[in-house]
């Protein structure tokens, strides 16, 4: 039976699911995924960056632009085995990217999906975000 306290709890969860996918993130170490197209950042508070990458077809993310590094520092990059107890053959992770505003202003990071070794082709996938530090 479907209760008047179940349908609340309902609502308030699809509230914070819509949340979750403004497309915009906020906040001291915030996380962002690659649905997100604007970080909004405070100076000297760092935030990450999630992109779905699979090192077992040698495809990594690079910068593709400089960093405008008056307004953030790369920190650093890692990639991130699937999160799972039975580990596939095969299966993508995530590489994070960590990043810190140094001061304030505007700019883009903009980041290809390559494989090092093939020179002069075209990457597999593009991605660009910009980012507001206040």
């Amino acid at each position: 039976m479907f209760t008047l306290q179940k349908s609340v709890k309902l609502v308030i969860a699809s509230f914070i699911l819509l949340a979750s996918c403004s497309g915009e993130v906020s906040g001291a170490s915030a996380a962002y995924d690659e649905t997100a197209n604007l970080i909004t950042a405070k100076v000297g508070e760092p935030f990450s960056i999630s992109l779905d990458s699979n090192a077992t077809t040698g495809y990594q993310w690079r910068l593709s632009s400089p960093l405008d590094e008056t307004v953030i520092k790369l920190e650093s990059s890692a990639y991130q085995d699937p999160q799972s107890d039975h580990k596939i053959v095969g299966a993508g992770g995530k590489e994070i990217w960590t990043f810190t505003p140094v001061g304030k202003g505007e700019t883009i990071i903009r980041m290809e999906y390559i494989r090092s070794w093939e020179t002069g082709s075209t990457p597999a996938k593009t991605h660009e975000v910009k980012v507001v530090v206040k």
